[in-house]
């Protein structure tokens, strides 16, 4: 209950939060006390009273803000996180399952965060090769079947998440600075532009595949370490 109200009457601007605090003084002493003080209060009644109704009407001001403004701009932020959290999950768990299907073409045990730099290497060769992941079936979270080659997914993996980055945009002025970087980091990737290449294949449109995918891969990593900390806390 402390938190919830903490949440709705403090103000993330720490000089605003100070000038309330001192206002609500000022109309505490120039009500209450500044007949017991009158040495404190040697300015005058004119500037008493001045300085009681500035008060007055800062913390007037302050109460409209919170009851209006602040309650709408949280509000707001929750629903933004709410949309966000849904649409990063299912961004991750659409590229984990994908990637999964890699692990398995290739024999990696490791885990999804353990990927280095030489498994990359070994799904660059898997698609110069196009070797047994000539067309696979894969399932993602449907009972549809998808016939599609190694290098196929790989594209439609990439452009995914350009078109989720993309959906996203609109909401980047409300969104974290940090957040909005990685999102701009894996949209401008080597490897999500040469993705977006119609009809041409994707081993063939730049040099040193695994390295543009390990560092795509990166991105992602740093994003789901956002998704985590940010949303299941």
């Amino acid at each position: 209950m402390s938190k919830k109200i903490k949440k709705y009457v403090m103000l993330e601007s720490k000089t605003f939060t100070l000038l309330v605090l001192i206002s609500m003084m000022m109309i505490l002493a120039t009500t209450v006390f500044s007949n017991r003080v009158p040495m404190f209060f040697s300015w005058g009644k004119e500037a008493e009273q001045l300085l009681l109704s500035v008060s007055l009407s800062f913390f007037s001001s302050y109460i409209f803000y919170i009851s209006l403004v602040h309650r709408k701009e949280i509000k707001d932020k929750e629903n933004i996180n709410f949309v966000l959290k849904r649409k990063i999950g299912l961004a991750l768990s659409s590229y984990t399952n994908k990637l999964t299907l890699f692990k398995q073409a290739v024999k990696i045990s490791k885990e999804f965060d353990k990927l280095d730099l030489n498994d990359f290497r070994l799904f660059s060769k898997l698609i110069e090769s196009n070797s047994n992941m000539n067309s696979i079936t894969i399932y993602l979270g449907t009972h549809d079947s998808v016939n599609d080659t190694a290098e196929d997914i790989l594209k439609k993996n990439a452009q995914e998440f350009d078109r989720f980055v993309t959906a996203l945009s609109p909401l980047y002025p409300f969104l974290d600075t940090e957040l909005v970087k990685i999102l701009l980091l894996i949209q401008d990737s080597t490897y999500i532009n040469n993705s977006l290449i119609k009809g041409l294949p994707l081993s063939k449109s730049f040099s040193n595949f695994h390295v543009h995918f390990y560092d795509f891969h990166s991105l992602i990593l740093d994003l789901k370490f956002y998704y985590e900390n940010t949303f299941n806390k």
